[in-house]
């Protein structure tokens, strides 16, 4: 790593080496930091000109550093930019005597046989600007920087002379210095040692979850047609799959743990009671965490297994009879913001008309009105414009619907509601 002064020393150890191999076979040659301008030095025969035109973010390191700060937002190490510097040289000398291409060429010999910037050829440059680059820390960098001789091609070329105005065209090449590392000078907050190392090898066996139903209550009849018992809230969740116990096992409903008095666990099955959860209706996911205890008695969570969605369906209860408003009880409450949909169908023998059939919304907010208060059990329901007769009634929260009751023929019963 390196401080602000990095660029400047690289610039300034490149002129020293340039100039030293110019001298050596163009007597008098000097070498200049700025852009091409021979009509500024009428008289001088032999120069080069050392121009940085383009500094880029080296494209290998620059998110090495990312991220800088911990969950608290401090400084966990220093921030560094990672920086490629462009330079221009141009020689200008004698054609007639061969010296720009002469000059050229023992530059592109050396610069090729020794591309790494030695500390020595830093030193000599904070022995040439001792009042400017006293302070820099260059020669102390892990990365070296090296030069790099580029292509460009004549269209690249002919716009980097097009910036230089009234500069007519002189022999050049460019040069990538790369990479020059501009570290922060703020200071990281310092770890405490590690007291105890400890390397841990494990298998990598994560459970997996095959299927998620619910428990089928004691002497409860079988509904024809229905392949599955509904999840409700009265309901006991089943994980079925494999590898399910752990040292510690943990069960994630909708990425949130839950308490492990609601579950039993072994190998192959999970039993969770959804009664005290405080779910609401709608879609869940649910996942089984694996946690060890490394080193230290704080838990760490190591696998996890697939995530599986199911359905939470609302139970309600309805009035035998209603007129122009029908109350509707839900388990659980229903949400203030979740879409709550009222579903009559109409029970008749007739086949014509077809029986009738109603969705009728909840009013806004699911008629909550009390400031505050961010869910309710009960919802009242419009119903003026249903005809009169009997009719069963659902209800569908988030896309989860209430089960209706069957017989012992199949027929659905209840919950049934009439409207005189």
């Amino acid at each position: 790593m390196s401080n602000y002064l990095a660029i400047a020393t690289v610039t300034a150890a490149l002129q020293q080496i340039v100039q030293a191999t110019a001298k050596k076979v163009v007597g008098g040659a000097d070498v200049d930091v700025g852009r091409p301008n021979m009509a500024a030095n009428p008289g001088v025969l032999h120069k080069i000109y050392l121009y940085l035109y383009q500094v880029s973010p080296n494209a290998a390191l620059r998110n090495t550093d990312l991220p800088n700060r911990d969950s608290q937002g401090r400084l966990a190490q220093r921030s560094q930019a990672a920086l490629d510097l462009h330079y221009l040289l141009a020689f200008y000398g004698d054609e007639s005597a061969l010296e720009t291409q002469r000059m050229l060429g023992a530059v592109v010999r050396d610069l090729h046989a020794h591309p790494i910037l030695a500390r020595q050829d830093i030193k000599n440059a904070i022995a040439n600007y001792p009042d400017l680059l006293m302070d820099t820390d260059l020669a102390n960098a892990i990365e070296s920087v090296k030069f790099t001789l580029l292509s460009l091609s004549l269209d690249e070329l002919s716009k980097l002379w097009s910036v230089f105005f009234q500069t007519p065209h002189a022999l050049s090449i460019v040069y990538r210095a790369s990479v020059v590392l501009i570290e922060a000078e703020e200071s990281p907050i310092a770890a405490l040692p590690v007291r105890q190392p400890g390397v841990y090898g494990l298998p990598f066996t994560p459970p997996l979850i095959e299927r998620v139903r619910a428990e089928a209550a004691a002497g409860a009849p079988e509904v024809p047609g229905l392949l599955e018992p509904p999840i409700d809230m009265k309901s006991t969740l089943i994980i079925e799959g494999k590898r399910l116990q752990g040292e510690d096992t943990s069960v994630l409903i909708d990425g949130e743990g839950i308490n492990s008095q609601n579950v039993e666990v072994t190998d192959t099955k999970i039993s969770v009671a959804l009664n005290a959860l405080g779910l609401r209706c709608g879609a869940h996911s649910i996942q089984v965490v694996h946690c060890l205890r490394l080193g230290t008695q704080q838990l760490h969570k190591i696998v996890q297994s697939n995530a599986v969605p199911f359905l939470l369906r609302p139970v309600i209860q309805v009035p035998s009879n209603a007129a122009n408003s029908l109350v509707v009880t839900f388990m659980p409450a229903v949400g203030k913001m979740q879409r709550v949909t009222l579903l009559l169908f109409e029970i008749t023998e007739r086949s014509d008309p077809p029986p009738r059939s109603y969705l009728i919304n909840a009013p806004k907010d699911n008629g909550i009105v009390i400031e505050g208060k961010k869910e309710t059990e009960s919802i009242i329901f419009a119903i003026e414009v249903v005809k009169d007769g009997n009719y069963l009634a659902r209800a569908r929260v988030d896309g989860a619907e209430s089960v209706l009751v069957t017989d012992a023929t199949g027929q659905y019963i209840q919950p049934k509601v009439t409207k005189p």
